[in-house]
């Protein structure tokens, strides 16, 4: 396996770990959370009604009056959250990067996130200094024998530039 395969499989575990590990503290969370009596009969009428309002909705019935209740259950359950020294956002995932929602692969491909930390990595591994490498301000157009091959590398440097953008390291 070549260098910079290694280094995307390792990178791709490194996500996969930390997603997990985004899980698990929220599973800790939701375990503290239910070891109070309030908290889990609270949580299994939300089930409930979110069962009836899904039922109702699939019957095209009017389900505005459940609606109405499930956000005040869901309020009252907040506030035991609170009491318990769980903040109720904590309980929801948040990813780093929404476009792969942290797994570096969004439509078959990898994700401008992990590319951007694939390079540095990469760039990391190779030992070279990225303060000592040539940037595009060293880049001299004047080396051009004629108009033709000034033009051309004027725009070689206007497309090395965009991409330094866009792949910052």
């Amino acid at each position: 396996m070549n260098s910079k395969n290694r280094l995307a499989l390792d990178l791709l575990r490194d996500y996969a770990n930390k997603k997990q590990e985004k899980r698990n503290v929220i599973r800790n969370l939701l375990m503290q959370a239910n070891t109070s009596p309030n908290y889990k009969k609270l949580d299994a009428r939300e089930r409930e009604l979110i069962f009836l309002i899904a039922s109702k909705e699939s019957h095209n019935e009017d389900a505005t009056e459940l609606n109405l209740k499930l956000n005040k259950l869901k309020e009252i359950k907040n506030k035991v959250l609170m009491s318990l020294g769980i903040n109720p956002q904590d309980l929801e995932l948040k990813y780093d990067c929404e476009q792969c929602k942290d797994t570096g692969i969004v439509h078959n491909e990898y994700c401008t996130c992990f590319k951007n930390k694939l390079a540095q990595l990469a760039l990391k591994d190779s030992g070279l200094d990225k303060n000592n490498l040539p940037s595009l301000k060293d880049f001299n157009t004047n080396i051009a024998e004629n108009e033709e091959q000034k033009k051309e590398l004027t725009s070689y440097r206007n497309l090395l530039q965009i991409l330094s953008i866009n792949f910052q390291f």
